[in-house]
Formats: structure tokens, C-alpha cells, sequence
């Protein structure tokens, strides 16, 4: 499936905006389930969002302003998926961490809009500046009295939730991944048959011929309806079956990755290498180093 129908599917989650919801009662933190194009526009203010934010996006200048730190956030994910964390010029904490599936970034997860101190006037003074040079001389009052009232979340504790939320989005991730590979009540039968054949002989050195066979379909059609049904070529699908397959054997540490690559039909550990990698962002080795059971 591409990533922006997972994107959509993931924003249109129940799960995942109930999570959202309770996450931000939790902690005090806004928080955003974004899209990984850069490109994108930022959703407009919600009735989570600090007050502050939302009267800064008033004018054209202090919406600039406002999306400036998902955009360096986003700048800085392009080259290197981990959590980043940056300051506004308000002082707020932000934070993006991404989420993958597939090995591809999907969708960030855009959290902050938090003080890492107590607010103080001597702080607020370059905050008063930075928005008379965006043009909010009328209304500097009431948004000197927003800022006053800005969440407060300590450092360490800061730090604590952006861990959780790096979890959080690994979960996400893995449930994605999981669901973009499982079967589907409106999927044509014959591609429910394949997807079922595919998981039975994972193991073995499936093809493209083996597949059409079974369902009785030639390879120009089933290729056609499986890329339209999955969003996944026969190849990317089998793929990621293999890769899943091997995250489970991976968490036995008594189970050789040179048997994890020949056991999840791969072919050669090469092979294997390559495609987790390009699946995980991880080798075998720091999967497994990082996931498995002591």
C-alpha cells in the first residue's frame, strides 16, 4: 500500500485518535499525526492546541511562524529517522518523532508546545519582540497572557515522553505494517487464497508461478488485481510477509540468522540482509540485539 493511503488510513484510525486524545490529557503535550511529505500542510489548530499557537495563526506572518518548527523538524527526518527535538521562538518544545512501515516514513508524529520552565517576564521579553516583528503590536496583551499560561514539563520529564511517544510510534508502526499485509473482508476471493497460500509457504521459494497456479488466474491478471487490491506488487507483498516472519524467529536468540534467512525463503543471507534492512532500517543483528528475548 503507499504511504499516503497508509497515512490516511492511520488518520482515520478510531485507535489511534482515542491514543492521541488520552495521550494529550496525560501529559499536557499537543501533539499531531502528520503526514511525512514535507510538503503538506500542517492540520489547522485543534481544541488542544495551546492558545498561544492558535492566535499566532491568525495572520499570514505568525502562521509562518507557527509552521516553521514542523518544517525544520521535518528537514532534519529527511536525513535521519529518529526523534528530533527543536525550540520555537516562543521558547516551546517540539519534538517530531517518525513513524515507519515498510521501512518507509509514513507519518510524524509533530509533539510540543510546552515550556521546559517555569515562564517568567525576563523570558518573555524576546517572545514580545519576535511578535511586534510579526505585527501584533493590538493584540501583544492578550497573547503575553496565553504564554503565561503555556504547560510546564521539566526536562527530564520532557525527555520521558518523547521516549514513550518513539515507542509509541514503533507499535503504531508494527500494527501498520502488520495490517497492510493481513486479509481483508472485500478482498476478491482469489487474492484471499493467495494472500493464505503466501503465509503457508513463506518459507519456501515462492513465486510469482506458484501463486497463479493455485488460484487459477494468469500472471498479467493476478498481478493487475493484486497491485489494485494490496497497493503492493506480488513481489513487495512476499516481501514483507518474509520480513515479518523473520522479526518473530529473530526474537529466539538460540535461532541463527543464517537459518532465520533460510528458513524465511529468501535464498541466500545477502538477500535476506538487504531486504530487512531496507525494510526495518535495521540489520538482522541490531534487530535482534535490540528486540530479542534474553
Amino acid at each position: 500500500m503507499p504511504s499516503e493511503a497508509v497515512f490516511k488510513a492511520l488518520a482515520r484510525s478510531e485507535v489511534v485518535r482515542e491514543w492521541i486524545e488520552a495521550f494529550h490529557k496525560a501529559t499536557g503535550l499537543t501533539i499531531k499525526l502528520v503526514s511525512a511529505d514535507p510538503s503538506a500542510m500542517l492540520p489547522a489548530p485543534s481544541s488542544r492546541e495551546n492558545p498561544f499557537c492558535t492566535l499566532v495563526t491568525e495572520t499570514y506572518a505568525g502562521r509562518e511562524a507557527y509552521e516553521q518548527p514542523r518544517l525544520e523538524l521535518q528537514s532534519r527526518l529527511a536525513n535521519e529517522l529518529v526523534p528530533h527535538t527543536t525550540q520555537c521562538f516562543a521558547g516551546f518544545m517540539h519534538v517530531a518523532v517518525p513513524l515507519v512501515v515498510g521501512g518507509k516514513h509514513v507519518a510524524t508524529l509533530l509533539v510540543g508546545q510546552v515550556l521546559p520552565c517555569e515562564p517568567t517576564s525576563r523570558l518573555f521579553r524576546s517572545v514580545r519582540e519576535r511578535l511586534r516583528k510579526l505585527g501584533f503590536d493590538d493584540e501583544l496583551r492578550r497573547l503575553q497572557k496565553a504564554w503565561f499560561k503555556t504547560p510546564v514539563i521539566p526536562t527530564a520529564r520532557f525527555v520521558a515522553c518523547v521516549r514513550a511517544l518513539e515507542l509509541s510510534a514503533r507499535f503504531l508502526g508494527e500494527c501498520a505494517e502488520r495490517w497492510t499485509i493481513c486479509g481483508h473482508e472485500k478482498d476478491p476471493l482469489s487474492i484471499a487464497r493467495a494472500k493464505e497460500f503466501i503465509e503457508q509457504h513463506v518459507n519456501d521459494a515462492l513465486g510469482l508461478e506458484d501463486v497463479t497456479a493455485y488460484v487459477h488466474l494468469s500472471p498479467q491478471y493476478f498481478c493487475k488485481l493484486f497491485k489494485k487490491t494490496t497497493g503492493l506488487s506480488f513481489k513487495q507483498y512476499l516481501s514483507r510477509v518474509r520480513v515479518e516472519r523473520a522479526k518473530q524467529l529473530l526474537l529466539d536468540p538460540s535461532v541463527r540468522i543464517k537459518e532465520v534467512a533460510s528458513g524465511t525463503g529468501f535464498g541466500s543471507l545477502r538477500r535476506f540482509e538487504e531486504v530487512f534492512l531496507a525494510h526495518t532500517g535495521l540489520s538482522a543483528c541490531q534487530f535482534r540485539a535490540k528486540f530479542s528475548r534474553s
